[in-house]
């Protein structure tokens, strides 16, 4: 994986947006997590594409990564890329549907998604804060939830970063109402 990858565009229904995030952001997004990031972490890439997060934040931090995609094509460039990195022992691509995905070891989550997909994960996100995870949003937040940062990125400076830990929930913020709210 090197800086010159060119950008691709996916087809098709996605939770996603149809292409990944410039390299500007993902330094920037390396950058604010970074004081929640250490050997132990357990970061998670939701919707991952080729995996990039995962694999620099896995050299630069020591974390354990574990990106989750549904398309097969970029989960075969994913795998390569670990093994090119030898990082086999901290970095996992999983070809699984985020919906379905177990982010109970999770420490930091980072996800490039859709507003509605982010709706869907709205029960398993407010568990993660609650349980004192540390939440990164490119480009679309979590409705009704407030930052504690807004960081603003990317090459023209037009990427919007939210940053979210237990304190940005509404104060009665539960698991159950946020599945019952928001089917």
């Amino acid at each position: 994986m090197d800086d010159t990858t060119m950008f691709r565009w996916m087809e098709g229904d996605s939770l996603a947006p149809p292409c990944q995030s410039e390299q500007e952001v993902i330094d920037t997004i390396l950058e604010v997590i970074a004081p929640h990031a250490h050997a132990s972490s357990v970061l998670y890439d939701l919707g991952c594409g080729d995996g990039r997060i995962c694999i620099a934040a896995t050299r630069r931090f020591g974390c354990f990564s574990r990106g989750v995609e549904i398309e097969a094509e970029l989960i075969v460039a994913f795998q390569s890329t670990i093994h090119a990195y030898q990082v086999e022992d901290k970095v996992q691509a999983l070809h699984q549907d985020l919906l379905q995905v177990d982010l109970s070891d999770a420490t930091i989550i980072v996800l490039y998604l859709l507003p509605e997909a982010i709706e869907q994960l709205r029960a398993p996100l407010l568990a993660f804060l609650q349980r004192g995870g540390f939440l990164v949003c490119n480009t679309w937040g979590v409705k009704g939830w407030e930052p504690i940062a807004k960081v603003l990125t990317g090459f023209a400076q037009n990427v919007n970063l939210f940053v979210f830990d237990k304190s940005s929930l509404p104060t009665d913020a539960t698991v159950t109402d946020a599945t019952t709210s928001h089917p």
